[in-house]
Order: C-alpha cells, then structure tokens, then sequence
C-alpha cells in the first residue's frame, strides 16, 4: 500500500486576513481540495491522510463532503511543528502495510498526478525519492521602487 500524509496544520498567520490557507479558495474550490484532488487521481496512491489543525477538522469535514472526494482522507490534528505533524500523519495508519509513504504540503496545489506517481514508482525501485523543480530567479529592473521591466 502507497499512502500520503498532506501537511495542513499551519495557520497561514503570515498571510492574514483570518483565515487558515488550507481554506482559501481559488477558483470557488478551496486550496486543500485542489491539492488532495491530484492525489485522489493517482493510480500509486491507495490512501492519504491529512493533517491540520485541531480545531479545524470539522470544517475539512464539511469541505471534504461538499467537494465529494472519492479516495478515503482520514484527517488527523497536527503537531506544533511540521516534523511533529508528519509524524502524528505517520503514527495515524497503525499495523497496515506500507510501502512508500509520499509526504506534500497541504497549500501547494500545482503538483501534478503524473509527478506524484513518477515519484513513487522511483521510490519503490530506489528506496526514496524527492520531486524538485529548477528555480527560476527573476530578474528585474527598477526605478525609485517600482519595478520598470522584467528582464
């Protein structure tokens, strides 16, 4: 069995506004529904769990069901620290047998399934893998603080 542990338990407090993230809607669809939905359409994936904040697991209840998620998502409440919530993620699917465990961050939703299963079929053949991406710096040019072209 292939699982994944989606890390939501932040609060987004940087961003403001009130409220978590993991919430926040792009497109009318929330940020943590577009995430699980890439993992919901990967063959390799057979469960994921999600972990948030405690106090928010009735709201990912009633997004979930609106949303009609068609993989099982247990949520679990996370940690103080991210280590801690993969870990409560980890502890959360007890004796069954796992093979790879894929670990992605609740708020980063441009993942695609494709990438998600090359990934886990490179970790059963390799024992672990990691999805990376080139960094793309941007350059700009700039004048009295405001930014007069890209480069």
């Amino acid at each position: 069995m292939n699982v994944a542990i989606v890390v939501a338990a932040g609060r987004g407090s940087r961003m403001g506004g009130g409220q978590a993230k993991q919430f926040r809607e792009i497109s009318g669809i929330p940020i943590i529904i577009h995430t699980l939905s890439r993992f919901e359409r990967c063959a390799t994936i057979d469960e994921t769990v999600v972990v948030l904040p405690e106090d928010a697991r009735d709201e990912f209840a009633a997004v979930a069901s609106a949303h009609g998620l068609r993989k099982p998502v247990r949520a679990v409440a996370g940690g103080e620290t991210r280590a801690e919530s993969v870990w409560r993620g980890l502890q959360s699917f007890n004796e069954k047998t796992i093979n790879v465990v894929a670990v992605h961050d609740g708020v980063r939703p441009f993942v695609t399934p494709d990438e998600i299963d090359r990934v886990v079929r490179e970790a059963e053949t390799g024992g672990a893998a990691i999805l990376a991406v080139p960094a793309v710096e941007t350059i700009k040019e700039a004048e009295d603080g405001l930014v007069l072209r890209t480069l």
